[in-house]
């Protein structure tokens, strides 16, 4: 015979177990990112700074469609704006601020514009001169 209290403890454990279960099906019948879709093409996105590491950056890309973005070390936001994607690049500890892209196939990389710049203290610069944005396939 079990108590009250263990029944209701057991009733939340197999709901909890019922709705990990859903959750983990759920995600698999998602689609990952357009990174390794046949369509897509990757594209690597380097902040060149002036002042060695960085902490976080604001860029603006326009010209060419960003399906994706993903960061190794950080994280990445993207925010479509129309006929721009903003992009927030923030690294989990400072150093280059670095960052993949899926773009269509066929695009080119997209133009870029610096919008802003924490360094590795988490302060924004005082300016963004001297910043250079590359693309390698």
């Amino acid at each position: 015979m079990t108590r009250r209290g263990e029944s209701r403890t057991v009733t939340c454990a197999l709901r909890r177990a019922a709705l990990a279960g859903a959750l983990v099906l759920a995600a698999g019948a998602c689609d990952e990112s357009g990174v390794n879709e046949p369509h897509t093409r990757d594209v690597t996105v380097t902040l060149v700074s002036p002042n060695g590491d960085e902490g976080a950056a604001v860029l603006e890309l326009t010209g060419t469609e960003v399906l994706d973005a993903v960061m190794d070390g950080g994280e990445v936001f993207t925010f479509d704006a129309g006929a721009s994607t903003r992009i927030v690049a923030v690294l989990a500890e400072a150093g280059t601020i670095r960052f993949t892209i899926a773009i269509g196939r066929e695009a080119a990389p997209p133009q870029a514009r610096v919008i802003e710049v924490a360094g590795g203290d988490d302060e924004a610069r005082d300016s963004v001169a001297g910043y250079v944005v590359e693309f390698l396939p």
